[in-house]
């Protein structure tokens, strides 16, 4: 995990800045936001020293008081992980023996979960000690609440200092006394760390100065931006709605960590021309801890909104039940107890999430101060295992950084210092178990006007990897221009996409052309700057190659949204990988709604195989110019690259394929 992938000093660059962010969400508007973990650390040089403008303070936990109610998971051993993960390739594969043949909740449980003689136990025992015990249908899962004081009495804690130890039922100087015929059933406690101090965050509502084009004067840009069909058109979904598939009978399931206004959603399902049925949007909350109850969740997320609206209209009459987490931090219990009750519910075919629990690096930092447990990777997994073994589709956005990711690398003097490297993705998009996808441009004009300067116009003739190498070419001959960029850090974002080696290459990715392997242009350099004209270099990588496929992202050609709430005043610019994620799952929902077509379940098994094909439903992006997410670029002669993985999808084509 802590290995270098690259082969060139360039991927081990490091650069550091301080300022606020969140683990948060992936998308971008066309105005200031806080997006992913850490955001975007280029308002400022690379450099601590020059970023004293930006520096904020840090996000705690609130305290908890000894009546206060609080709750935490303990997490289950699995009866045969090895054969959970080989039995979920195996139904997604085709060819295998099992392919197709998905379980049930209860049918997962029965194999890799553990029994009910042994949960009951749990219950009677918690009971007894006036703790109540909740338990999740993979067997996997006990949710346990109870106030403060109680908790800290069973296990032995004070939950304000709780932190992990080599047993894994212990969170203080001493173990609590639980029979061993439960505590071995246990592999780890999540949540019960979250009330530390030690568990801060950059604190991303205050103090930020980051900047795009369209933030920088009240008339910065012109784009092409468009409503459903600019997807639907480009991407071949059109021919799906001939043959008569409208997700009817599917439901889409939507993971967020904010809330939304149901008339903002249906105005724009209306103006779309979908089913408005009243019936066809519902919300299911889901149990969680909270991380900080003065932090209060958003009812009317910009994120949120897009997310549902563009699902239910890209699928017009399949359902969408939003799966609604109280905390808008989303910790590794919110996550993890999320993925679970969608999976649980039975009736999902296909989700999404626009949130993300960080960069590897970043929780690294907290496993450091004792706060996560070091088999965590493995939890997310295993969960998410449960999803393709159900033939749930589970999707999630690849990140709006670019290459060179944003990361929570410590604190200095009260403050939050923030990383920046090429090993900084997202764990929950680099997971193997995700299908995840990435951001290009379409081809596109762009009138730029900054403050002070005159205009200049951006042009993009083919659709291409999203990413601003395309700006800064556009400003190389304007010296005072790529200044003003540099000091606000204006145009910077891109699709996500790399290496992630906190896992192994999956085996769906072994011998495809291009993976672990990596083409690269270094558009900025480590001080910050630009490099306006930076030589190709070449490497090898391993681990996790991300994103898998990649679908149009760029706030430059990107979606309007209804929204007429809070400082919204109703249709706005909207992009980002994460409204790039909602649309292929609801394109997973209609070809699900085919007569007599079983569950697509999970894609990448299946999508690396049939990328390998002379009539392969993705268009690799390959080109090694004007084509980059800032880093990685196309590879000639390959299936596969870092900035958009297998390409962009024709599918139709991938309807005809897929088995």
């Amino acid at each position: 995990m802590k290995s270098i992938f690259c082969i060139f000093n360039i991927a081990d660059s490091e650069r550091e800045c301080v300022f606020g962010g969140i683990f948060m969400k992936h998308y971008l508007s066309l105005t200031l936001l806080p997006v992913s973990i850490m955001i975007f650390c280029m308002a400022a040089n690379y450099n601590i020293k020059a970023a004293s403008t930006t520096t904020v303070g840090l996000m705690r936990p609130s305290k908890i008081t000894s009546n206060q109610t609080t709750n935490f998971d303990l997490i289950l051993r699995s009866k045969d992980q090895a054969g959970a993960y080989q039995r979920a390739l195996a139904v997604n594969t085709p060819g295998s023996p099992n392919f197709k043949q998905y379980l049930t909740a209860t049918e997962f449980r029965q194999k890799y979960g553990q029994p009910a003689s042994v949960t009951n136990r749990w219950q009677k025992y918690l009971k007894l000690h006036g703790l109540k015990a909740t338990v999740f249908s993979n067997g996997l899962i006990i949710n346990v609440s109870g106030r403060a004081s109680v908790i800290s009495k069973v296990f032995k804690v004070n939950l304000e200092n709780a932190t992990y130890h080599k047993n894994v039922m212990q969170f203080g100087k001493n173990k609590p006394n639980i029979p061993s015929s439960l505590s071995k059933s246990v592999q780890a406690i999540i949540g019960i760390t979250d009330h530390n101090s030690r568990y801060v965050f950059p604190n991303s509502q205050f103090g930020l100065s980051q900047k795009r084009f369209s933030d920088a004067g009240s008339e910065s840009v012109s784009g092409n931006f468009g409503y459903t069909n600019q997807f639907t058109d480009h991407y071949g979904v059109n021919q799906l709605y001939r043959e008569g598939l409208t997700g009817q009978g599917q439901t889409i399931g939507i993971i967020a960590f904010e809330g939304f206004h149901r008339a903002d959603v249906f105005h724009f399902w209306k103006h779309e021309n979908v089913s408005i049925d009243a019936n066809r949007l519902s919300t299911k909350y889901v149990t969680g801890n909270l991380y900080n109850t003065k932090l209060k969740s958003s009812e009317d997320s910009s994120e949120s909104v897009m997310d549902v609206e563009y699902a239910g209209s890209i699928a017009p009459q399949a359902k969408v039940r939003v799966f609604r987490v109280k905390s808008p931090v989303p910790t590794l219990m919110n996550l993890v107890n999320a993925y679970a009750t969608v999976y649980d519910s039975g009736n999902i075919s296909t989700v999404s999430t626009s949130w993300g629990l960080g960069s590897t690096l970043g929780l690294n930092y907290l496993q450091r101060q004792g706060i996560l447990p070091n088999n965590y990777p493995n939890i997310l997994s295993m969960i998410l295992a449960q999803g393709a073994l159900e033939g749930v589709s589970t999707f999630t956005g690849s990140g709006d950084q670019g290459a060179q990711a944003s990361y929570f690398k410590g604190v200095s003097h009260g403050k939050a210092v923030i990383g920046h490297s090429l090993k900084a993705g997202d764990v929950l998009p680099t997971n193997p178990w995700i299908i995840s996808v990435g951001g290009t441009t379409l081809p596109n004009s762009r009138i730029i006007k900054l403050p002070g300067y005159s205009p200049f116009a951006i042009q993009i003739q083919n659709e291409r990897a999203w990413g601003y190498d395309s700006a800064i070419s556009a400003v190389k001959n304007n010296p005072k221009v790529a200044k003003f960029i540099q000091k606000n850090g204006i145009g910077y974002e891109g699709s996500g996409g790399g290496f992630s080696e906190l896992y192994p290459t999956p085996r769906y990715q072994r011998n495809i052309s291009g993976v672990n392997t990596f083409n690269a242009r270094q558009f900025i350099k480590e001080d910050g700057s630009f490099d306006f004209n930076p030589e190709l270099v070449s490497g090898i990588g391993s681990g996790r190659n991300y994103p898998d496929l990649a679908v149009d992202a760029d706030p430059f050609s990107g979606y309007y949204v209804y929204q007429k709430s809070g400082s919204r005043s109703g249709w706005f610019p909207q992009a980002g990988t994460s409204i790039a994620g909602p649309q292929v799952t609801a394109v997973a929902a209609l070809i699900n709604s085919a007569p007599d077509h079983r569950r697509m379940g999970f894609w990448n098994p299946q999508i690396y195989q049939l990328a390998q094909q002379t009539n392969s439903p993705f268009t690799p992006l390959n080109s090694s110019v004007d084509n980059s997410n800032t880093y990685y670029t196309g590879q000639a002669d390959t299936i596969y690259n870092q900035a958009t993985g297998l390409g962009v999808p024709e599918f139709a084509k991938l309807y005809n394929l897929y088995e």
